[in-house]
């Protein structure tokens, strides 16, 4: 349960001590300073993150287990399942603890949970390979919690669609930073199983960096807060009463994310392939590049939201976001289907489809969806949940893998999938925004004794 609050609560601001010299002067300096600031903090932060979590992909994991008798499995894809659900289970108790956690504590939080990160890399590098699933499993569960504790941070402010895309830019270009990382510690001669704790140990000083500047970020002021609403820890009762009250809409919602999660997975399995087929030797080092102008796009179309301030119109501009991701999406199918486009402009596109799909999911889509509302709360939570659909969507492709092989033979049928999911998920998206355009401010209030 949350800590009671002994007094009746009017700003953010009184649940935190305060935030010394740095913080004052970016209480005076204003939005685009703030911006900046806790943009580049949250950046390096979930960037720096998965220097804990990707770079094992590049370790070399041989050999097989069997769980209580089940047909042997390669301990490298035990891994990678293992982590899944390590990442699946932090969801589900940053909606439970971590919505309840006090803002004093959140820095503390932060850098316990990127030690025992750190930590589970060690061990695997220490302990035999059999154990390797259960140090991954550790390393999920703890990583997991990352970007929710970072973006408590960051929700609430007149500025936070700016500061949620930024730092969604540093988790969405990690992935293929980090494992190019990865490739590079093994070239220069670091023992396979030490190559992730080795990147780990390279993150240390930009997330010590990311940590302190979070420490001294200032709390909402009042202007955002008359505009965002307050936000505060989440009891039991808040978070089911507003779970009730938007059913509906939350149900199109998630079960969208937990399909375009699924197929994210699969682009990301077949993308080498692809390249491969369209004739470039060196794909791990054309991904990267590629995938940043991409990512930038795609994260100044999400900050070009902060011009909107009526909260209703917002939330609808974010719907209308995620459709335009999927359109890119199926419209580039369509195109390479009917043999206009190759595969790399196609997958190409896709790409910056998902970006402008997921990067709504990820922060501002639940932030104006708080405010809209009229939610004494904070948008964490949803973000909590929407991240464990998203992790039990991808943990559904790799178990269905993992019985029945690849569920994608070839470009053409990876293409109808493809063109599947982008058309059922705008139908469940177009349904939400058609349910939140009628869900009036002032049609909830959730306050939970606050």
């Amino acid at each position: 349960m949350a800590r009671p609050y002994r007094k009746s609560l009017t700003s953010i601001a009184e649940l935190v001590e305060d935030t010394g010299l740095v913080g004052s002067w970016l209480c005076r300096s204003g939005s685009a300073t703030q911006l900046g600031f806790g943009g580049l903090a949250g950046f390096v932060l979930c960037l720096g993150a998965f220097a804990l979590r990707e770079p094992f992909l590049a370790a070399s994991l041989g050999g097989e287990l069997s769980f209580f008798g089940a047909p042997h499995i390669g301990i490298h894809r035990a891994c990678i399942i293992a982590q899944s659900l390590g990442l699946l289970l932090s969801q589900l108790l940053g909606a439970t603890a971590v919505v309840e956690l006090d803002p004093g504590r959140r820095v503390p939080a932060l850098g316990i949970v990127l030690g025992l990160g750190e930590l589970a890399l060690v061990v695997l590098a220490l302990a035999p390979p059999t154990l390797a699933p259960v140090c991954l499993l550790v390393n999920g569960l703890a990583l997991g919690l990352v970007w929710g504790l970072a973006f408590s941070f960051l929700e609430g402010r007149r500025v936070s669609d700016g500061l949620g895309a930024a730092a969604a830019a540093g988790y969405l270009l990690a992935g293929g930073v980090m494992r190019s990382v990865g490739d590079a510690l093994l070239s220069s001669g670091v023992p396979g199983l030490w190559v992730p704790a080795a990147a780990g140990a390279l993150a240390a000083v930009p997330l010590a960096g990311a940590l302190w500047m979070l420490s001294q970020f200032p709390p909402p002021d009042r202007q955002d807060e008359a505009e965002r609403l307050f936000r505060a820890p989440m009891s039991r009762a808040m978070r089911w009463q507003f779970l009730r009250a938007s059913a509906l809409g939350l149900g199109l919602l998630l079960v969208a994310h937990a399909s375009l999660s699924g197929y994210r997975e699969l682009r990301a399995r077949i993308t080498l392939d692809l390249w491969g087929l369209s004739g470039c030797p060196d794909a791990p080092n054309v991904l990267t590049p590629v995938e940043l102008p991409v990512a930038v796009a795609a994260v100044v179309a999400v900050g070009i939201l902060m011009v909107v301030r009526d909260q209703h119109r917002a939330l609808v501009a974010i719907h209308g976001l995620i459709l335009l991701g999927l359109a890119f999406i199926a419209g580039s199918t369509t195109l390479h289907l009917v043999g206009v486009l190759e595969p790399t402009p196609w997958m190409i596109l896709v790409g910056a489809g998902l970006f402008l799909v997921h990067v709504p999911f990820t922060c501002v889509l639940f932030d104006r969806m708080v405010a809209a509302l009229g939610m004494v709360g904070t948008a964490v939570f949803m973000v909590f949940v929407a991240g464990g659909f998203g992790q039990l969507g991808r943990l559904v492709v790799l178990g269905t893998e993992l019985v029945r092989g690849s569920l994608v033979g070839s470009l053409h049928s990876f293409a109808f999938v493809s063109l599947g999911v982008s058309v059922a998920a705008a139908v469940l998206v177009t349904m939400s925004a058609l349910y939140f355009r009628d869900h009036r401010r002032d049609a909830l209030t959730v306050t939970g004794g606050i």
